[in-house]
């Protein structure tokens, strides 16, 4: 599924349901932690300029994701800072509403994440006085399906580079303060050009524009690193 990481207590979610509680983002502390976040074709414009996006390697295989911060409780796609274009998330934008295995007909599992909010402000409620999805739930579930609407075919890509034996381990050490930090289990594009366009190739002549957009947004979004280094070593600085 995606981004299984990000989650503490999945459970399907039934449209039939008549309460639950949505805080806002920032109030789940846990995402804080997690520095990585799927990413879909659909949104790859938007948060390539923002954000590094590589591929993070789990039992299913590879997943195309955006590095969102260099340690945990330094999560930038939270906390408004202002190296970052406003980006959003849609995985982010829909928690605590997941998206599951797809079932025998091909739908997506929609699943939500139990778990209570922290801070001061009220939770928005899944259901209006009418008893309809609220505008809020709407919102999230909204994001949840256009997410969903290209992350197959995210997947299947990213499955095809890998395959092609064009993704590469990623190991990052950088130096923050006295301190450094790496950067571990993530993959790029091999960094030998003349492989890469031999083996891509071979991935566009399958899959076309796609393959193309991929690796063109995905070796402009590795500049963005400037920004998470730049936003973390103010930070210890301060």
């Amino acid at each position: 599924m995606a981004g299984i990481d990000m989650y503490k207590n999945l459970a399907p979610f039934s449209y039939g349901r008549k309460r639950l509680e949505l805080f806002s983002t920032v109030q789940y502390k846990h995402l804080n932690k997690t520095i990585t976040f799927p990413v879909s074709l659909v949104e790859l414009n938007n948060v390539a300029h923002s954000y590094p996006v590589v591929w993070q390697r789990n039992k299913d295989g590879v997943e195309l994701v955006a590095l969102v911060g260099l340690e945990p409780d330094h999560n930038y796609a939270l906390s408004g800072h202002p190296n970052f274009v406003r980006c959003n998330l849609l995985i982010l934008e829909a928690y605590p509403f997941a998206l599951g295995k797809t079932d025998k007909e091909g739908h997506w599992q929609i699943l939500v994440d139990e778990v209570i909010g922290q801070g001061e402000d009220d939770p928005a409620a899944l259901r209006n006085a009418e008893g309809e999805l609220s505008e809020e739930a709407d919102h999230r579930l909204s994001a949840l399906r256009v997410f969903a609407e290209s992350y197959g075919r995210t997947q299947t890509l990213s499955q095809q580079l890998d395959q092609a034996g064009l993704l590469k381990p990623w190991d990052v050490s950088l130096k923050i303060g006295d301190r450094f930090v790496g950067l571990r289990g993530l993959e790029v594009l091999d960094r030998d050009v003349d492989i890469r366009r031999l083996k891509l190739a071979g991935v566009i002549e399958q899959v076309g524009w796609d393959a193309i957009h991929l690796a063109t947004m995905h070796e402009l979004s590795l500049f963005r690193m400037q920004n998470l280094l730049e936003a973390r070593t103010a930070a210890q600085a301060a």
